[in-house]
């Protein structure tokens, strides 16, 4: 199953392969959970949701490269399939951690930079070709190089075809190593929102008067209202977490007289908006460093022990890396889970009524209302 440094058992080389598939499939099954609904209904489009459903993309092209498995290495180095295969999981593997860095950067920008979904919306295009690009081009180049001795770059690499353990050093320099950049940079946004919060709790507590509650679970964003007067709180109104409306204004008061006049609230559509951005924003990273531990430990290990690899560590890196796409999945639900309720009362209005016979209604509208038509109806006066 790999080149010298491992010596595996069959059996433990078939557990192997058998957890990579088997998590495979549940990942390729989840992520079209994501595709189906996200594109099958407007009422979960929202602003997480769409990036996590580009972030799907990624996940099922991961997963034909680790749905091949060790089919790749029993394909011979230099086979077309095992050059796929690394360059697939080359590719698209490390592509949920710049998605996970990029829903960072909306929180940042929501939080400290006053951006709105008008803001934000305009710059998925960009977070596309970047989470997407910027992978691709060290993948392709990749494919392309070798030398004599070592042979080509993308070889036999313990569970699958990817960067062959002669070339060891570039498993660090261009996977693992910026992984782990972007899940540090990812870090320390959240770390830097995280203490702002914190902060402003505590200078809040500080004016806001004995009446007020606020939620301990939730962050409080301070609002700027030209109506308030006489340091009156501007009333709120409570609004679905997974609205579009991202956009608290933050003006902070720098000194205690800057207070009176300020509305705070902690459920207003706009902070409860961002409260739930950021909550699952956090989740998505989490569900990052769930992925990214086991396989990075697993590389340290080995590198320390001149390759030797641990069977434990290597099937928890077969097990957590194809299910990328499955704990994507489990957010999205999580995000979107007032709207999945809907759904069974939706299939059940459908119920009286075939697919066919709506499929027919439908052509009937589409061909009765055709531009000639529309001109006939209205010259004979039917419009």
């Amino acid at each position: 199953m790999c080149e010298n440094g491992c010596h595996f058992s069959r059996q433990q080389v078939a557990a192997i392969s058998i957890t990579e598939r088997v998590c495979s499939a549940f990942s390729v099954a989840a992520s079209c959970i994501i595709i189906v609904t996200f594109l099958g209904s407007r009422n979960f489009r929202r602003p997480i949701n769409r990036l996590v459903f580009y972030a799907t993309f990624g996940n099922v092209m991961a997963n034909v490269g680790t749905l091949i498995s060790e089919s790749g290495i029993d394909h011979g180095a230099n086979s077309a399939l095992c050059q796929f295969q690394a360059f697939m999981i080359q590719w698209f593997v490390p592509a949920d951690s710049l998605w996970a860095f990029v829903m960072a950067c909306n929180v940042y920008l929501a939080m400290f930079h006053r951006y709105r979904t008008d803001h934000l919306r305009p710059l998925e295009w960009k977070y596309f070709l970047f989470c997407y690009g910027l992978p691709f081009v060290p993948a392709l180049v990749l494919l392309f190089i070798g030398s004599k001795s070592h042979g080509r770059i993308y070889g036999p690499a313990v569970q699958w075809c990817w960067i062959s353990l002669k070339w060891d050093y570039l498993q660090i320099a261009l996977f693992y190593g910026p992984v782990w950049l972007i899940i540090g940079l990812t870090f320390c946004i959240y770390a830097r929102v995280g203490i702002y919060i914190f902060k402003q709790r505590r200078r809040l507590h500080k004016y806001i008067d004995t009446d007020t509650t606020i939620d301990s679970e939730m962050p409080v964003f301070v609002e700027a209202d030209a109506n308030a007067s006489d340091g009156g709180h501007p009333s709120t109104q409570n609004q679905d977490p997974n609205s579009d409306q991202v956009h608290p204004p933050l003006n902070i008061p720098n000194t205690p007289g800057d207070a009176q006049g300020l509305g705070i609230s902690g459920s207003s559509p706009e902070a409860v908006a961002v409260q739930a951005y950021c909550k699952y924003a956090v989740l998505f990273f989490l569900a990052l460093l769930i992925t990214w531990v086991p396989s990075s430990a697993n590389r340290v290990y080995a590198l320390s022990m001149s390759n030797q690899y641990l069977f434990g560590l290597t099937y928890a890196s077969s097990f957590v890396l194809p299910l990328q796409g499955f704990w994507n999945t489990v957010i999205y639900i999580t995000v979107s889970w007032r709207v999945f309720k809907m759904v069974p009362s939706q299939i059940s209005r459908l119920e009286t009524r075939s697919l066919p016979t709506l499929f027919a209604g439908r052509l009937r509208r589409r061909a009765w209302n055709t531009p000639f038509l529309n001109i006939v109806k209205e010259k004979l006066g039917y419009t």
